[in-house]
């Protein structure tokens, strides 16, 4: 791929050559991993892994109740050693944050910015590394457009970094020039908001999920929102690869994809409604999508507009045997005269069998289903992990 401005939809990445489905088109390392503040003590501060029976905690932490802990020995003092992580002077600064009453938000996202605090102090002292990934993380920002107003908490957080800071040098006094800028602070928070992956945790009962953590990828950060994608997100923080390599996110694609189109991701469940992503896309997001799906669901009625979250249509889905294929994602795409008009290429059947392949039939899954190789014919979960082979998928077509 490489990496080009998208008119209207800021910088992307687009294919530089034809790929086949099931491609592993990006392959990631996170420039900053944080912990959910509801889920410290249950994950690794370091990779996010989750603990074990006997985890590595923090002795400095737990006498202010913060409870970062960390999955081995080894990720204890990887963290250690790395100020953004959990180095002597961030494990002052966000101990220091039980003793104010903060909004879930603003404590997020106050843990995110004194992870960036940090790294401009390490930084500051000579740290290479630190330097490094700061002037990324700062250079992701400044792409943001400055009409993108900050999260409701910003002002919250910002009030909450001075105090941190303060806490955790107190020697310094009020003379203490801030580590991060107003104006940083509320592109930071804007960055993590919009760009920073929820890293999910393993199901609880009835197949509900929380978020473990965020990570903020370089690369990824690039792939913009489409509500019908052609590539999907895969990551394994509780598999069997030591520290940093279960932290890897690899992206594949979902179908073929022809050189120069730009590579995209969805950035929700695709069963998701018009109204839902709508909201999505304003309220978190910034931007109004018109991508061909949604300028098409937006001509249904309600009753048009359910048929994409239900599998069982009757008499109104038309055999599989009636059916066209895609010439580009292998799809069949169902005809349908009553359509609304095609918008680029995308009717009612087409979206119908793109979320039947390649939304995951787990019930309360929602993940995306993705060829596991290139080529070839069985489909993975992104989330939950489940297969399904193209056979079975048709079997369960012809059923219908």
């Amino acid at each position: 791929f490489e990496v080009r401005d998208i008119p209207g939809r800021g910088r992307g990445l687009v294919a530089s050559r034809d790929l086949q489905a099931g491609e592993e088109v990006l392959v990631d390392t996170p420039l900053l991993l944080t912990a959910a503040p509801e889920a410290l003590g249950a994950v690794c501060s370091t990779c996010l892994r989750r603990l074990g029976s006997e985890p590595d905690r923090c002795q400095a932490c737990s006498s202010t109740n913060h409870q970062v802990a960390f999955c081995s020995r080894s990720c204890a003092e990887a963290g250690a050693a790395q100020a953004h992580v959990h180095g002597p002077w961030l494990c002052r600064a966000q101990g220091s944050l039980q003793a104010w009453q903060l909004s879930a938000e603003a404590l997020a996202g106050t843990h995110f910015l004194l992870q960036v605090a940090a790294l401009r102090r390490a930084a500051a002292a000579g740290d290479g590394s630190a330097s490094d990934r700061l002037q990324v993380l700062i250079s992701l920002a400044g792409y943001i457009p400055a009409t993108v107003p900050p999260p409701a908490h910003a002002e919250e957080a910002n009030t909450a970094v001075r105090l941190a800071q303060h806490s955790a040098d107190p020697a310094t006094g009020a003379r203490m020039d801030p580590l991060l800028t107003d104006q940083e602070i509320a592109r930071l928070l804007i960055l993590e908001q919009q760009t920073a992956y929820g890293i999910m945790a393993a199901s609880a009962e009835a197949g509900r999920r929380r978020v473990r953590g965020g990570a903020l990828y370089a690369t990824a950060s690039l792939l913009n929102h489409e509500c019908l994608p052609n590539v999907a997100r895969f990551d394994d923080f509780d598999g069997a690869a030591a520290a940093p390599g279960n932290t890897v996110a690899r992206f594949r694609t979902l179908h073929a994809v022809p050189a120069g189109e730009e590579l995209t991701q969805s950035y929700f469940p695709l069963v998701w409604d018009l109204a839902e992503r709508a909201a999505a896309c304003r309220d978190q997001y910034a931007f109004q999508c018109t991508c061909p799906r949604c300028q098409l669901e937006g001509t249904w009625g309600e009753e048009d507009a359910s048929m994409s979250e239900d599998d069982d249509n009757g008499d109104d889905t038309e055999s599989l045997s009636d059916s066209e294929e895609d010439a580009e994602t292998g799809i069949a795409v169902v005809p349908n005269e009553t359509a609304a008009a095609q918008v680029k290429g995308v009717n009612e059947g087409y979206i119908q069998m793109f979320l039947m392949k390649y939304v995951c039939p787990k019930p309360e899954c929602f993940g995306t289903m993705a060829p596991d190789a290139p080529g070839g014919n069985r489909l993975v979960c992104n989330m939950c992990g489940g297969a399904r082979t193209e056979a079975e998928f048709l079997a369960e077509m012809m059923r219908l």
